[in-house]
């Protein structure tokens, strides 16, 4: 198979910025242009030896980062993720198959080497993953009908390994073809569509399932729509399995009352994740149980969701990091720099500044800008190790990306959003959530 080689994982920037190819293993990398990316997914996914080779494969292969005549599953990325795991197979024990079933997940995730930012991909440890099927199966046994709302888990498979009936509604169109290659590679069959959630929902899934499971990100919006579809698509009495993160209860309980479930269990941190390129992460998220009562959905099946973002607000926590970056060692600005330039942003995101607060400690030096209707962006600096975090309330990730580029300058190594922030709970005044409007 001609592919990305053992290790190496493809990262889809947003426009203008270029698709990051990168070896967790070496020092390898490269950036290649947003006009090959029709030739860097199929090599991501893999492809058959006989198939043309292009542009971007002749560079990732001169750069040592892809090849032909390789094994399908990348056994690099298989012993990596084992050894995220391993701290999680405690909650498998007792299930006979589950050594198997997460040897099923680990190495459908070690043939899809591709993470696209514009999705907010981020993916369960496969140990995870059994987790949450084995609850299923244990709820409603064998053959139910399942539909996964987002399936960058890659679920899908393994639930169709399990004996369920498995339908995914999933927004990014390549994740979509890649689960029906996969699952009918092992023969079994997907009903997978390319849907965004706040499109009218198919009228031959309305009612039709018997569970969904679906993750998403921690947001007032994003909450709404998913469980507003999921809704949609369970019987009376059907399942909704939820992840939450484990910062987002306060949140949770305020959407929780406008939809028609009834919570019957939460499973605390049942969920671990893996970072884009198979890397650690520190996300957790809780795993919500919840029966569909009688009751109209906050929005019918044939509605559009009138939402133009999902990712806006607060999820309650104490911080939510867009930004992490360590800086070159010959290269770390004054902090008072970074301040100036983050000072200057707001202007360009058309934010007005309220209040400015700064605050230092032995390590971490902070400016928070508090911005009208209840915002506010923290600067947090450690000016020994070159390390910045940044965080934004309420987010969207037009503002992000016009924080990172707006860094760029004065800050080299600045991350196209890794989600992960080691600064402490940044000291920020007690602000209310931002609510999307509809």
């Amino acid at each position: 198979m001609k592919r990305l080689v053992d290790g190496v994982h493809a990262w889809v920037h947003r426009a203008p910025f270029g698709i990051e190819v990168a070896s967790g293993l070496t020092q390898r990398a490269l950036t290649l242009p947003p006009d090959l990316l029709g030739e860097i997914i199929p090599l991501a996914h893999g492809l058959p030896d006989d198939e043309p080779a292009g542009e971007a494969y002749r560079r990732l292969r001169e750069a040592g980062l892809a090849d032909a005549d390789l094994p399908a599953v990348d056994r690099t990325v298989v012993e990596h993720l084992r050894r995220l795991g391993a701290g999680y197979a405690w909650q498998l024990a007792g299930h006979k198959d589950a050594p198997r079933l997460v040897e099923v997940v680990r190495a459908v995730n070690a043939q899809r080497k591709i993470t696209f930012d514009q999705f907010g991909q981020t993916t369960v440890l496969p140990e995870t993953a059994v987790s949450r099927a084995l609850e299923l199966r244990r709820r409603l046994g064998k053959k139910a009908r399942v539909l996964l709302i987002g399936d960058d888990d890659m679920q899908s498979p393994l639930l169709t390994a399990m004996g369920q009936r498995v339908s995914v509604l999933e927004i990014d169109p390549e994740l979509v073809r890649f689960l029906r290659r996969t699952c009918a590679d092992a023969g079994a069959d997907v009903d997978a569509r390319c849907l965004d959630v706040r499109v009218p929902f198919p009228a031959d899934w309305a009612g039709a399932f018997d569970a969904v499971l679906t993750d998403p990100m921690t947001f007032e919006p994003c909450l709404v729509a998913f469980l507003a579809r999921a809704a949609n698509a369970l019987r009376p009495g059907g399942l909704l399995l939820c992840a939450v993160h484990t910062a987002g209860g306060a949140l949770w309980r305020q959407v929780l009352p406008r939809l028609p479930f009834r919570e019957l269990d939460v499973m605390g941190a049942l969920h671990a994740y893996h970072d884009e390129g198979f890397t650690e992460s520190w996300y957790h998220s809780d795993l919500h149980v919840l029966r569909r009562t009688r009751g109209a959905a906050p929005f019918s099946p044939d509605q559009d969701i009138p939402f133009p973002e999902l990712i806006l607000g607060a999820h309650g926590g104490p911080w939510h990091g867009i930004l992490w970056a360590a800086s070159s060692p010959w290269r770390r600005p004054r902090f008072d720099v970074l301040a100036d330039r983050f000072r200057s942003w707001p202007a360009l995101a058309r934010l007005e500044v309220l209040e400015e607060l700064r605050d230092e400690d032995d390590r971490w030096s902070r400016l928070t800008l508090v911005t009208r209707g209840g915002g506010h962006a923290v600067l947090a600096y450690d000016t020994r190790r070159g390390l910045l975090c940044a965080t934004l309330f309420p987010y969207t990730t037009e503002r992000a990306n016009l924080l990172r580029s707006h860094l760029a300058p004065v800050f080299t190594g600045v991350s196209e959003g890794t989600y992960r922030c080691e600064a402490p709970p940044l000291r920020v005044p007690d602000l209310a959530p931002s609510r999307a409007s509809r």
